[in-house]
């Protein structure tokens, strides 16, 4: 019996992270498999164009004589993806060098080096690891952290018996008194006395130092309710944004329901809703009470943003609107379920009595 030819192969891997992607690839007709699944299909579909950029670079063409298996595993998607095109790029560059010729192999391999060298040589970097005495890598805990707090009061205190409060001038005086700080912070005395002022310093500079020139923010907070549902709606200044539990008003659920949510800004009109962004949370009570609590709590929010920070006028035009068209809009209606009661099947209805 005649011998087989050999199996015209080789076999390259990629690396990203702690991701590792192998690729088997011999002589063929094109196909290209991550994990017995076509590449095109592979996912996230976000990072499929990365997947597949060895291929973009160099044509389909020098892919059609060979077939690749892909075997990947370890790290996080995208990670995947990165090994997976560093493998493919180091398979075809070895598949031709062994097997077609140096020329074409230098072709490729100067097409993919210039384009990114990572397509054949692997990335180094590491996530450095978190290390005692601190939050992560790098960052140091208390001492460092509560001089940083300590100097800013300084400074502040500085200013204010100079009389000056800019902040370009602390900013000034901050960088002057830096230099001092640093070799103090050294010394055992300093850092006893960060942990002594640790709790009263970092009160004190985000109280008074950072948030001292910041006007307060113009806001009002309403519920509304409908049985046993409950909204509560925060509302500010802003550009018109509602949503309700993280969600627009655009896509509050059911569908069917959604006109009574929003018939406030129809009512009144979305220029009214313009200036004030509201954030609604709502909870208890059935899809139909809820969705009445939300159009309760928004008509009562825009009424009483309006009263406190616009102008008494605008406030009546929008009540009077709103009482006229349905007055549950701002007043909540108490009916309740009358609950069932011994000796019959419901609130009222009892049970039949029978003397035969």
């Amino acid at each position: 019996m005649a011998e087989e030819a050999p199996i015209e192969s080789v076999q390259c891997f990629g690396r990203k992270k702690t991701a590792v992607a192998v690729t088997y690839c011999k002589r063929g007709r094109g196909l290209i498999k991550i994990n017995g699944c076509p590449i095109e299909l592979v996912v996230p579909e976000i990072l499929r164009f990365k997947a597949v950029e060895p291929i973009l670079l160099l044509g389909r063409q020098r892919f059609a004589g060979v077939d690749m298996r892909i075997r990947v595993k370890g790290g996080g998607h995208t990670s995947q993806i990165y090994a997976i095109r560093q493998s493919i790029a180091k398979a075809l560059v070895a598949f031709y060098q062994k097997y077609v010729d140096e020329q074409s192999k230098k072709e490729i391999k100067d097409i993919l080096v210039r384009y990114d060298r990572t397509l054949l040589v692997a990335d180094p970097r590491r996530c450095e690891p978190k290390k005692f005495g601190g939050r992560g890598a790098r960052a140091r805990s208390c001492a460092y952290e509560m001089s940083w707090l300590l100097l800013f009061d300084v400074v502040r205190e500085k200013a204010q018996i100079k009389g000056r409060t800019g902040l370009a001038t602390l900013e000034v005086e901050f960088i002057e008194e830096e230099a001092n700080w640093l070799s103090l912070s050294s010394s055992l005395h300093a850092q006893l006395l960060l942990e002594e002022r640790r709790i009263d310093q970092k009160l004190k500079l985000f109280n008074t130092f950072l948030y001292a020139e910041k006007a307060p923010i113009e806001s009002v907070q309403c519920f509304g309710r409908k049985k046993t549902a409950v909204a509560v709606t925060y509302c500010k200044r802003g550009r018109g944004l509602i949503k309700i539990n993280g969600c627009p008003i655009e896509l509050v659920e059911p569908e069917i329901l959604r006109f009574k949510a929003v018939e406030p800004i129809l009512l009144l009109g979305r220029q009214r809703f313009a200036g004030v962004d509201m954030r609604i949370r709502v909870k208890g009570g059935g899809h139909t009470s809820q969705i009445y609590a939300i159009r309760q709590s928004i008509a009562k929010a825009l009424v009483a943003f309006y009263q406190k920070y616009v102008d008494e006028q605008s406030k009546k035009e929008i009540k009077d609107i709103l009482v006229r068209y349905d007055r549950t809009l701002l007043v909540a209606d108490p009916r309740r379920c009358e609950p069932k009661k011994f000796g019959g099947r419901g609130a009222r209805a009892r049970f039949q009595k029978s003397y035969r």
